[in-house]
């Protein structure tokens, strides 16, 4: 695809962070899936914001004053199998082999599922190697698509049947509906610079953007703009 050659010629501005985040921007307008696409293939992923003083690192160039994506973004809920009710983030998501879902520490050793996703249609693919959340979902990326996104009861019945075949017992997956915001990495948002919270109640998928006064607002994620990458942790 396209995002293979777009290195050559590309303006990228990098500041490093004192422990091992480095955050680049890369001025070549794309939609915001094909900047996580770039950014996942040439660094770590879009840029994973955590602090205002991280914010304040992010770089551009002088001449440009516009918006770029950075990884935040919402996707829309429209289904979950929680096994009990959970107010705050206590850990990373799982299913057991009956369907329901629940949260454990993200850094115990399970099985997990990942999906492929090719024009549209989602193939599931129970992995019987025991890894932590975040080894899971690097896996997943690195062989498939992601950790299984379950969007529906059908494709919930259907991840239990290949658990149950597999012989599979409690298993990591990627999907977290108790808060449909996250960034492109999988984190949770636990810092934010909103312009304004008037559209954070939307039942839509979005995608945020900074502007040069590093003030976050949404547009819609077909948009194309230079967007932020980071490499490291």
């Amino acid at each position: 695809m396209l995002l293979s050659s777009l290195l050559c010629g590309v303006f990228v501005v990098t500041w490093a962070q004192e422990k091992a985040r480095v955050f680049h921007f890369i001025n070549v307008n794309l939609k915001w899936t094909d900047a996580q696409q770039f950014c996942r293939k040439h660094y770590t992923d879009l840029a994973t914001v955590s602090s205002t003083e991280q914010m304040n690192r992010l770089p551009r160039p002088a001449s440009y004053s516009g918006d770029a994506w950075i990884g935040l973004h919402n996707i829309a809920v429209t289904y979950d199998h929680w096994g009990y009710s959970v107010d705050t983030p206590p850990g990373c998501t799982g299913i057991y082999s009956w369907g329901e879902w629940f949260h454990y520490h993200c850094n115990a050793e399970q099985f997990f599922v990942c999906y492929d996703d090719s024009q549209g249609r989602k193939t599931f693919i129970p992995i019987t190697l025991k890894l932590t959340w975040l080894d899971g979902r690097a896996y997943c990326r690195e062989n498939h698509t992601d950790l299984a996104l379950i969007e529906s009861k059908e494709e919930n019945d259907l991840v239990v049947q290949l658990l149950q075949a597999a012989n599979s017992g409690n298993s990591w997956i990627g999907w977290d509906s108790r808060s449909a915001w996250r960034w492109s990495d999988g984190s949770w948002p636990d810092f934010t610079h909103w312009m304004t919270e008037d559209f954070l109640d939307v039942n839509s998928s979005i995608c945020i953007v900074e502007d040069q006064n590093h003030y976050w607002s949404h547009e819609s994620c077909d948009q194309t703009l230079p967007f932020f990458c980071y490499k490291g942790n």
